[in-house]
């Protein structure tokens, strides 16, 4: 594994999927090495090759559930939902208490457009594993798209108590804030989302950020 590790921040993917490789044939049940060399595909966008690798893996090994999450996640990246969906209610049989299954259904509905799914997926994940911060995430998005400021307000100062460094957070819950007309909080809440964005070096979002806040001044 050492070599494979040393490979990927080299960033030699080829021959660290070689790497992980040799540790399969060794350890055939390395969940590990399964979900790297995964990874390492979906980041070139090797897509099928990865659909290849972990559905055979799946079939032989169906409780491991980060491998079904894995696979569901390259799916969602093609567009492939429903195919992703049926691999998650898979996972749910066989690890009904993971919650990282449920976030990752939610994950999927949300794209689909059907909140009230996604959001009793994410409640249930955040009842496995309280105050997870996606699945707490997850519930605050919701309520964002469905226009529940208060109860947005709500998640994303949650979010914001748990990962007071996650810019997602203190962005959406300034959002809220403002769609609440409560402008000085939202400014603040977004202002922390605007220094923690250039800390990241997230131009992009930071010069959204400050936008937001431009509208909530020249507002007042």
């Amino acid at each position: 594994m050492g070599l494979g590790v040393v490979l990927l921040r080299a960033k030699e993917y080829d021959r660290a999927i070689s790497a992980y490789k040799v540790v399969l044939a060794l350890d055939p049940n390395n969940e590990q090495a399964y979900q790297v060399i995964s990874r390492i595909l979906i980041e070139q966008e090797r897509y099928q090759q990865a659909i290849n690798l972990l559905r055979p893996v799946i079939r032989k090994y169906p409780q491991l559930a980060d491998l079904q999450i894995e696979l569901a996640n390259v799916l969602i990246t093609q567009g492939n939902i429903e195919a992703a969906l049926q691999t998650l209610e898979t996972a749910k049989k066989n690890n009904p208490r993971n919650h990282l299954i449920y976030i990752q259904t939610g994950n999927a509905l949300y794209q689909q457009g059907e909140l009230n799914a996604a959001l009793t997926e994410y409640e249930q994940a955040e009842q496995l594993s309280s105050k997870h911060p996606e699945a707490i995430a997850g519930i605050g998005t919701i309520y964002l798209a469905q226009e529940s400021y208060f109860k947005a307000i709500v998640a994303f100062r949650n979010l914001t108590e748990i990962e007071p460094n996650n810019p997602l957070g203190h962005r959406n819950l300034g959002i809220a804030l403002k769609a609440r007309n409560r402008k000085s909080e939202a400014i603040a809440a977004l202002n922390q989302a605007l220094i923690l964005y250039e800390n990241e070096g997230n131009n992009e979002e930071a010069e959204n950020v400050a936008i937001l806040i431009d509208e909530i001044d020249n507002d007042e």
